[in-house]
C-alpha cells in the first residue's frame, strides 16, 4: 500500500459514541460496525489532506503509543477500514 495516499472518511458513513462504545454506520451497505477508539481517532484525522503516514503518526502521538510497535498495525487497520468502505484512500 502506498502510504502517501490521502485518507478521508467515506461521506456515506457516520460514527458516534454510545456510552463507552463507538459505532460506525455505512448508509449504502446498511452495515453497523462496533469500532475501537483508535478507529474514531482515525476518522477524526481523515480529512482528506493527510496521508496514511500522517494519520498514523497523529494517532500514535495523541495516544502515546510506541511507533515501532503500532505503525505497521495501524497502517493495516486503515487498510481494513478502507476494505469495509468506512474510509476512502485517494
Amino acid at each position: 500500500m502506498d502510504n502517501s495516499l490521502k485518507v478521508s472518511l467515506n461521506g456515506k458513513v457516520k460514527w458516534r459514541e454510545e456510552y463507552d462504545d463507538y459505532t460506525a454506520y455505512h448508509f449504502d451497505t446498511d452495515l453497523l460496525f462496533r469500532v475501537p477508539k483508535l478507529a474514531v481517532d482515525i476518522f477524526e484525522a481523515a480529512d482528506g489532506s493527510k496521508s496514511i503516514d500522517e494519520v498514523v503518526n497523529h494517532v500514535i502521538g495523541i495516544n502515546s503509543l510506541n511507533s515501532s510497535n503500532y505503525h505497521g498495525k495501524l497502517v493495516k487497520y486503515i487498510e481494513t477500514l478502507c476494505e469495509n468502505g468506512l474510509i476512502v484512500l485517494s
